[in-house]
């Protein structure tokens, strides 16, 4: 640490330039100053030979440098279609969720009450009464949320993906895309067509320059 104290180095990096300099103040009157350029920039992987020693500083690190920008996930694009879908089957598993931990609670409560069990037309076994009880509650559990599935809206979906099935082909029959001098319209390869044109916010063209 003490030859660490005794060193200053000032760089300057860029993606496409290195320039610094080191200054190394030992117990001479004058401090030893040093340039450092490209030559002196050991890059990942490069193993150092013939020295004992070095003083260096690490470059090109932290979240800010392109490498780790490039590694960086980037966000879905979700039409407000999928968004909302999303939203609502999230609601509805929340409400299937609560009817069943509701159902089961007060299915045990009720049994807990003296001359309170299951019905004659259900009548429990020997290994039904050997159960463990936690495992009885959470089969229960079970048989609830099988019970109320017809919650989540199956059909949503299924009337979603109907309607851009069919929305394609007002973008085919639309003659303001119909192309005059190729003789066709427009062509629509996937049923998505419609959400993937309304995320798009900018559009840019570039048409040619009047004769003059």
């Amino acid at each position: 640490m003490s030859h660490l104290q005794n060193i200053n180095i000032l760089w300057y990096v860029s993606p496409n330039r290195f320039v610094g300099r080191i200054t190394i103040y030992n117990d001479e009157p004058e401090p030893l100053a040093r340039p450092l350029g490209p030559e002196n920039l050991l890059l990942k992987g490069a193993k150092l030979k013939n020295t004992s020693k070095i003083y260096g500083v690490a470059v090109y690190t932290g979240m800010e440098t392109k490498m780790a920008l490039n590694y960086q996930g980037k966000s879905q694009k979700r039409s407000a279609v999928e968004k909302s879908i999303n939203m609502f089957l999230i609601v509805y598993l929340c409400i299937l969720l609560s009817k069943a931990i509701v159902c089961t609670t007060l299915k045990y409560l009720w049994q807990n009450v003296p001359y309170n069990d299951e019905p004659w037309y259900n009548t429990k076994t020997q290994k039904d009464r050997e159960t463990f009880k936690l495992l009885k509650m959470f089969t229960d559990f079970l048989s609830f949320m099988v019970l109320f599935n017809f919650i989540i809206p199956v059909s949503m979906y299924v009337t979603v993906e109907m309607q851009k099935f069919l929305g394609s082909f007002f973008i085919s029959w639309d003659r303001e895309m119909y192309d005059e001098d190729l003789q066709e319209g427009a062509l629509v390869n996937t049923s998505d067509l419609n959400e993937e044109l309304g995320q798009v916010s900018n559009v840019s063209s570039c048409l040619p320059l009047p004769n003059r």
